[in-house]
């Protein structure tokens, strides 16, 4: 089990039981599970053309893709920020109410903060590109780092990223993970899904223009600003 402070992961059926959230680690080696996992990012339905996209049989993507939202239980996987802090991935798995968290952990105690929604359509973006790429890079080795890179990618959304290389950054992640599909065509699609405007305020906290983000101040989703700040320091340099 996996703890999340402030976040319930209990479960409608069980809402006085044990968190449903356990490591995900273990999935992340089967066959298909890039499919499965960047299936809302590249804008794909559960079929053919997806696994065609990630040269993969459709059972196989199905049948990952069938264990990765089981209800029984919420898959979660963590990225170190370093200083004890962390994001985590965290697969909502309520029937009829299926969606994918991404948190931040701070190293205090303190509560998650939940700073991208994926439920068909994103709820973000969450992260620049810039902040995707610090991160990515604060882990130790290749593997760790194209790993972190595409866990996070479906809350990314920059306008800023096509320039900056995103799509060969990306195309090079899906390679060293063992996809052998159309990893270009995969990059393109992640970078074009959300795109927003970053900038820093005054007081250098990092927000985007996007109506639709937790990190827009003027967003009917925003969070609070010291949450807005705690999120944009952790994303900058990985200290709790």
């Amino acid at each position: 089990m996996i703890v999340l402070p402030g976040y319930d992961d209990r479960g409608p059926d069980a809402p006085d039981g044990p968190g449903l959230a356990y490591d995900g680690a273990d999935l992340m080696d089967r066959p298909g599970f890039w499919a499965a996992h960047l299936i809302e990012a590249v804008e794909a339905d559960l079929d053919g053309e997806l696994a065609l996209l990630f040269n993969h049989e459709l059972d196989t993507v199905r049948a990952t893709y069938r264990q990765l939202t089981d209800t029984a239980a919420w898959p979660a996987f963590p990225v170190d920020l370093g200083g004890g802090a962390r994001l985590v991935v965290v697969r909502r798995n309520v029937d009829e109410d299926e969606g994918v968290d991404y948190l931040l952990v701070p190293a205090d105690g303190a509560n998650c903060v939940q700073i991208a929604t994926v439920e068909g359509a994103l709820e973000g973006p969450g992260l620049s590109w810039d902040e995707l790429v610090a991160v990515a890079d604060r882990q130790p080795g290749a593997l760790a780092q194209a790993t972190a890179l595409l866990l996070l990618a479906p809350m990314l959304g920059d306008t800023a990223a096509e320039s900056s290389g995103a799509v060969t950054r990306l195309a090079a992640a899906l390679r060293t993970v063992g996809v052998t599909g159309q990893v270009v065509t995969i990059a393109e699609a992640i970078v074009a899904a959300a795109p927003a405007a970053w900038h820093r305020t005054a007081d250098g906290v990092n927000i985007c223009d996007s109506e639709y983000s937790t990190r827009n101040p003027s967003s009917l989703v925003a969070l609070k600003p010291a949450d807005l700040r705690t999120v944009s320091d952790l994303l900058a340099t990985g200290r709790g």
